[in-house]
This record gives structure tokens, C-alpha cells and sequence, in this order.
């Protein structure tokens, strides 16, 4: 008697909906940090990472299964970039605040295309500690608030005539294929800087218009797409 050989299982026959609910589980299942005490290390080592269970693999399966995973990937978790050029102590930042990190490989972070925003900090003829990496949307609100509290620290370190030369730009971005990148979307992007932030020097561009203002000062500029 022949073995009866197993059917390959159809995927792509089930439902979209479930599709759906597969491509969230496999790819957007991330846990918060299981503990807030303050890190026992100095190095970057010690900067906290999410935790997930996340298999890119699955994004390897076939053209049609990357386009629907990515898809529900990106909407879902609202990839976050943080880019930190000559700015002193971001790292001890890092450690002490306990933010979530997604990664801190540069190739990565430079090569992934599917953020929704980049927030760039930088100092003016500084070009050393650099830093790239991603955080998730989940996360911002946590990131906006602890750098708020360290702008009289920036604005001492760095000030000049009353001034901070800590510029800062927010630039939003629209990674997705469909017509997902609403007013109401950028607006909830945008919540957390208007809850914590309050630097000069800070540019935002945005990727559909407005008609807020991000934060009313006198030195700020917002800029459209």
C-alpha cells in the first residue's frame, strides 16, 4: 500500500479577513519590558529591546502573501525612526528612560522603508555619538515625554544666548500602498509631540495638510509636503 501523501495546505484559498488576523499574530505580536527598574549597565548593550515573536518569514512565501502581510505589518505597528547625530549622553538616555527599542542596527533602520515618521536630533557641528534605529508607534508617546524632560539639560549643555542648538525635524512619512495615510492618522502621530514637546528649533514636515498646529511657538516651523 502507497503512503498517502499530505496536501499542501492553501493559504491563499482562506478568507482575507483571516489572512488577516494570521499576518497580525505572525508579524505584530510584541510584549512590553517585563520590568521598569533602572538599568544595571553603562553600554549599549544594556538598552532595552521589545520583545516579540515576530517571523519575517513569512514575507518570503510569495509575492501576493508580501504584499497583504506587509500591508497589515506597517498598519499595524506604525514604525517609528529616531536618528541622534552629535547629541551628548543619548545613549545614557536611552539606558536610563528604558524606551523600548525595535533595533539599533544603522543598515537596517537606513534601509527599511516603512516608517511613518523620522524624528532627526542633531547638534550643529557635532558628528559623534550617531544613532539610528526604530521604536514603535506604541512607544512615541514614552519617547516624547522622557525628551521633554531632558530639554533644560539640552538647553544648559548645549544653549547659546538663550537659544538651543539642538535642531530638531519631524518628518512624516506615508509608507503605505492603499489610501491608509489619513489627516486622522497623522494627527494621532503628532498627538504625543503636542502632549510633551515644547523645544525651538524644530521643523516638521508633513505627508497630507493640516490645519493644526503642531505646537504654538513663535520659532517653530511646519512645513507640507
Amino acid at each position: 500500500m502507497e503512503p498517502v501523501s499530505a496536501k499542501p495546505f492553501r493559504f491563499l484559498a482562506l478568507p482575507g479577513e483571516i489572512r488577516n488576523i494570521i499576518y497580525k499574530i505572525v508579524l505584530c505580536t510584541t510584549y512590553p519590558p517585563t520590568h521598569s527598574e533602572r538599568p544595571r549597565g553603562q553600554s549599549v548593550a544594556d538598552i532595552v529591546s521589545v520583545r516579540h515573536s515576530i517571523e519575517p518569514q513569512l514575507l518570503r512565501v510569495s509575492k501576493q502573501v508580501y504584499k497583504e502581510a506587509n500591508d497589515v505589518m506597517l498598519k499595524t505597528n506604525l514604525f517609528i525612526r529616531i536618528t541622534s547625530n552629535g547629541v551628548d549622553s543619548f545613549s545614557h538616555f536611552l539606558l536610563y528612560n528604558r524606551i523600548p527599542i525595535l533595533t539599533l542596527d544603522r543598515e537596517h533602520t537606513n534601509a527599511f522603508k516603512g516608517c511613518v515618521l523620522h524624528h532627526t536630533i542633531s547638534c550643529p557641528g557635532q558628528f559623534d555619538p550617531f544613532f539610528d534605529f526604530m521604536i514603535l508607534c506604541r512607544d512615541l508617546d514614552m519617547f516624547c515625554q522622557c525628551l521633554g524632560e531632558v530639554k533644560r539639560y539640552w538647553w544648559g549643555f548645549y544653549g547659546f544666548n538663550g537659544k538651543s542648538t539642538v535642531r530638531q525635524t519631524i518628518t512624516l512619512l506615508n509608507p503605505f500602498d492603499s489610501p491608509t495615510y489619513t489627516e486622522k492618522l497623522q494627527d494621532s502621530l503628532l498627538a504625543p509631540y503636542r502632549t510633551h514637546f515644547d523645544f525651538p528649533q524644530v521643523e516638521i514636515n508633513v505627508a497630507v495638510p493640516i490645519s493644526v498646529e503642531l505646537m504654538p511657538r513663535n520659532d517653530q516651523e511646519s512645513s507640507g509636503p
